[in-house]
């Protein structure tokens, strides 16, 4: 882009700097959207690479599948090899999955702008002054696709637009190579404009599962956290989208710089920035973890340096979601590979050396045991341990949270009994959220929570034959991708909430004047129960939700033992089925080396 020519002699001094400025700053900006576009092309390569490995990964599971399947027509009465066909049609499902990168916030605060820079289509979806977005908008990748703006009318809801129409996804292909590594990019109504809109939301995320959802969270820096925005973090809180509360991206758009467009900087004050995001963060940990951007989707229009430096790190954060998102259901398809593996390497042996793997697989087993028993002996002192834990964070946000109760429009008038206990239990229920979320946000640093984790990933990973896949999920810290991440983690809010309401349903009985000092003096007592009783619940809660995936891993490769023990020398196998088996356990045995190659290059 080049700078408009200018006379200076025409100028005044401050204006011929202006100008220099704007010519300074266009020559930067044109340098940086050079390196951005080599940055993008470099990582979206890298989002490539893995895609492909996951359709390599299907490649391996679908020929397995159909190999097994094709050879159980005839010897149907094996039944460890319908087990080995189970985990070979799981991962051919995984593999198949769809990664979302989904866009939310109120309405006007710059979704669309945000959408159409991802997919580097300035005008794709239309965008307005006003909340143009009615229904939930996909772009699909599609290199075919001309990449046209797509039509107002399908987008914005009018007084002729048919309501069952909209209240379905938009699909639309585009070419943008940001959707390319098997990308959807999802563009939603303003939350806050009809109450439709968040069940439309409710809906499409039961279809979808959370694992495979990234998500953006776009708020205006000059609205700060308003009521939508606080019940959509509360929501994150709950099924489906615990996952989502703690890995969420929030944009804070229109963090604008001030300038007229013609390098000459306008007379209005520009705000404080950095005290207006810092407010909003700390709003905003008090339902969820977030990691916060600052942006000007304005600015960014502009070419100002500034503005692109934090685009790329808009557009490098997506590109990290969106790249662990598939690291972790790769890790799940490279454990349902091994797993169907080692059935296979087990039925393959003859009848002495499958009795040995017996033994051996048996010896393992009661190896694990012993560890998970061991680990049972000291639960009382990790449960006390972890409860000490919650209890300081608990204590530690208390005015944080009674500063953001406060927020939420307290009332200043007087309420009659039934009023009265339908408020107290909405600020029971802000506490429950709120408190969930210092709990599940704790376990993820918890010493306690991660020695229990390891311990019993390490317990099932011998007796199983994930080892290897185990260690390296745990190395990349992406342990949790292998099953062990307790989905109790944030049980504790629902413990909560039914201890503060039956102590809220025996004492409402006449009504009250509402002010400031009543939700003080309500906090205080709502708050003093939940840390006399929440700790050691919620650690109870933790400790048994890990505990019973731990057994169930362990019954599932005891259960397997038991039925090749029963089968070892009732079957024999054909010589076809010998050297097809062989030549697939050859293809599949390279992939744990491979694979862990390539994770360690994706993640990092």
């Amino acid at each position: 882009m080049a700078a408009a020519v200018v006379n200076k002699r025409d100028l005044s001094s401050d204006q011929e700097s202006a100008v220099s400025q704007q010519s300074t700053e266009t020559r930067i900006s044109d340098e940086a959207t050079e390196n951005s576009s080599e940055q993008t092309e470099e990582v979206v390569a890298t989002l490539d690479g893995l895609n492909d490995w996951m359709k390599n990964l299907k490649g391996f599971a679908t020929k397995g599948l159909n190999f097994l399947e094709k050879w159980q027509l005839k010897h149907c009465e094996i039944q460890s090899l319908q087990e080995a066909c189970s985990r070979l049609k799981d991962a051919c499902q995984s593999c198949e999955q769809q990664d979302r990168l989904i866009l939310a916030g109120g309405g006007n605060v710059g979704k669309s702008t945000i959408a159409n820079a991802l997919l580097d289509t300035p005008r794709f979806w239309p965008t307005a002054c006003y909340c143009m977005t009615s229904r939930i908008c996909e772009a699909h990748y599609d290199a075919a696709a001309d990449g046209k703006p797509v039509p107002k009318d399908l987008v914005h809801k009018s007084a002729t637009s048919e309501r069952e129409e909209f209240q379905q996804p938009l699909e639309v292909p585009n070419p943008s190579p940001f959707l390319k590594p098997g990308v959807i990019l999802v563009d939603l109504p303003g939350l806050d404009q009809e109450d439709e809109y968040m069940e439309r939301l409710d809906e499409y995320m039961k279809a979808h599962s959370a694992d495979s959802v990234a998500l953006f969270y776009v708020i205006d820096v000059n609205n700060k956290i308003r009521v939508p925005d606080r019940d959509f973090f509360r929501k994150l809180i709950k099924p489906p989208w615990q996952s989502l509360s703690q890995n969420l991206v929030l944009m804070v758009n229109k963090c604008d710089l001030g300038s007229t467009g013609n390098g000459v900087t306008s007379d209005e004050e520009v705000p404080d920035y950095a005290k207006l995001i810092d407010d909003i963060t700390r709003e905003a940990q008090n339902y969820c973890t977030p990691k916060v951007i600052s942006i000007s989707m304005k600015d960014k229009k502009m070419n100002h340096p500034s503005a692109l430096s934090k685009w790329e790190e808009v557009e490098a954060k997506a590109c990290v979601a969106i790249r662990q998102l598939k690291c972790k259901r790769f890790i799940k398809v490279l454990v349902s590979l091994e797993k169907a593996t080692h059935v296979l390497e087990c039925v393959m042996k003859n009848d002495q050396e499958l009795r040995a793997e017996l033994d051996h697989r048996r010896s393992c087993l009661d190896k694990a045991e012993a560890v998970v028993e061991r680990l049972k002996a000291g639960k009382d002192q990790r449960v006390a341990n972890r409860a000490a834990e919650i209890r300081s964070v608990l204590v530690e946000k208390q005015e944080e949270h009674l500063q953001a109760l406060l927020r939420t429009n307290v009332p200043n008038h007087w309420m009659s009994p039934g009023k009265l206990k339908m408020f107290r239990e909405d600020v029971c229920q802000i506490i429950q959220d709120m408190v969930a979320n210092d709990i599940q946000r704790s376990a993820a640093t918890s010493d306690e929570v991660s020695v229990v984790m390891r311990v019993l990933a390490v317990a099932s990973a011998v007796a199983a034959v994930g080892a290897m896949t185990t260690e390296l999920a745990s190395s990349l810290g992406l342990l949790a991708a292998t099953g062990w991440c307790p989905p109790a983690l944030a049980v504790g809010g629902v413990v909560v909430g039914a201890a503060c309401l039956k102590w809220l349903v025996s004492i409402v009985r006449d009504g009250a004047m509402v002010d400031e000092g009543y939700v003080k003096r309500l906090f205080a007592d709502l708050y003093t129960e939940v840390i006399k009783t929440q700790p050691s619940e919620a650690a109870e809660a933790e400790y048994v939700s890990i505990w019973n995936q731990a057994k169930e891993a362990m019954t599932e490769q005891q259960n397997l033992s038991r039925l090749l023990e029963k089968e070892a020398g009732l079957h024999c196998l054909d010589a076809n089925f010998k050297d097809e088996c062989s030549q697939l356990l050859q293809e599949l045995a390279i992939l744990p080396k491979l694979c862990k190659q390539g994770l360690v290059h994706w993640i990092d």
